[in-house]
């Protein structure tokens, strides 16, 4: 009583209708598309934010990021063998998550002639390749037809775990596209690792929707409504 109270006196003064986002850990999220599966990953430890509170979820994410959240939702500790897997990874701070991911057949050594670039943006196509393997699936040998730009597609060595990828709902596409060399952003690196986790057959963790809004007529409010509970004013 006495919180609804002082909800009350705070509202005396609105004059229109103001929605009151519910809590979250990040300060640029509260209206993004991936909103759910973000905090769903940042609550279970496996993704984290910036030191200024944001998450940047339409920043591309990295192949050093990527292999370290796949590598910590597969359950898989840091190694320190394979070190030498690539030329480029050895003094780099995601050195025993890519280890771990290269043990474990994640990543390929061998796709990467010129070195992993852990620090350049990991793609749709690699991702999906990724992916596949983490869960044991192999590439398919079927035609993938669902895309427009299947022509792209062909282009890329990751075609057969791009199909695999998408027969398991991993991963899909957008505008009829797929967009195999394309950079991941971090909003949809977190709903393609939620998926995959519900896959492997982890429940994840209810996020609460709670807002509070309130209804005004003219300059008078009218009702509040908190959570899904309503009060007559």
């Amino acid at each position: 009583i006495c919180t609804l109270s002082l909800v009350l006196m705070m509202l005396v003064v609105l004059v229109k209708p103001i929605p009151v986002q519910a809590a979250s850990s990040f300060s640029d999220i509260s209206s993004h598309w991936a909103k759910t599966s973000i905090l769903q990953l940042a609550s279970l430890g496996y993704i984290s934010g910036y030191t200024n509170g944001t998450f940047k979820p339409d920043n591309s994410m990295t192949r050093a990021e990527f292999t370290t959240v796949l590598v910590q939702c597969m359950g898989l500790d840091k190694s320190s063998t394979a070190t030498a897997s690539f030329s480029d990874v050895k003094n780099h701070w995601a050195a025993g998550y890519v280890n771990a991911a290269v043990n474990k057949g994640v990543l390929i050594p061998s796709e990467y002639p010129n070195g992993l670039k852990p620090d350049g943006a990991i793609l749709r196509s690699e991702a999906a390749a990724m992916l596949v393997r983490a869960l044991g699936q192999k590439a398919s040998t079927g035609s993938l037809t669902s895309f427009s730009d299947k022509t792209e597609i062909e282009k890329s060595m990751y075609k057969g775990y791009i199909k695999t990828a998408f027969d398991l709902g991993l991963m899909s596409g957008y505008s009829g596209k797929f967009v195999p060399f394309g950079a991941m952003t971090r909003g949809q690196v977190c709903t393609v690792m939620t998926t995959y986790l519900v896959k492997k057959g982890v429940t994840l963790p209810t996020i609460s929707s709670a807002a509070a809004t309130v209804t005004t007529a003219g300059s008078t409010i009218k009702t509040l409504v908190i959570d899904d509970q309503s009060f007559s004013l």
